[in-house]
């Protein structure tokens, strides 16, 4: 129950973090397509653990928002340093690891055991440990039936 709580608090942290960065910008309304889907995952009782890792672009919005509200959540994550402009969030999902990022990001997912699956709480996250070559089927992009794609991936 705490894990599921934190990954709440996790979740709506960057949900926050990424919509401050992409205010105003063609990527806002993406993010809020991304934020309303892994919600609705949420609170359908289907992840487990989440955590978060911010590019260096991100931090200073995670310190002034963690100064305007004592939020603990926007100052608990962990570090993506080879794009400054990207954020990912590691869900865990059963016995899987779905990988989802801003900035053009591709949904990854990890199903256990099949490859090198990122280990929460393990950072900083190097993106090129992450990233699968195109195509790919653990991998989508935000185009089309992607919802259904994952929904899919979580039902394996």
């Amino acid at each position: 129950m705490l894990f599921r709580w934190l990954a709440r608090s996790s979740m709506e942290a960057i949900f926050e973090i990424v919509s401050e960065a992409e205010r105003g910008k063609l990527g806002e309304r993406q993010w809020l397509e991304r934020r309303r889907f892994w919600t609705g995952v949420y609170e359908q009782g289907l992840i487990d653990e989440a955590w978060v890792a911010l590019g260096s672009d991100a931090v200073p919005i995670a310190e002034r928002l963690y100064r305007q509200t004592q939020d603990v959540a926007f100052k608990t994550y962990d570090h993506q340093p080879r794009r400054n402009d990207t954020c990912i969030l590691l869900m865990k999902i059963g016995s899987q690891v779905f990988v989802e990022g801003s900035h053009s990001f591709r949904i990854h997912v990890f199903p256990s055991p099949s490859r090198k699956t990122p280990e929460f709480y393990a950072g900083p996250y190097d993106l090129y440990d992450i990233l699968l070559p195109v195509p790919h089927e653990d991998a989508r992009v935000h185009l089309g039936p992607w919802q259904e794609w994952v929904r899919d991936r979580i039902a394996r």
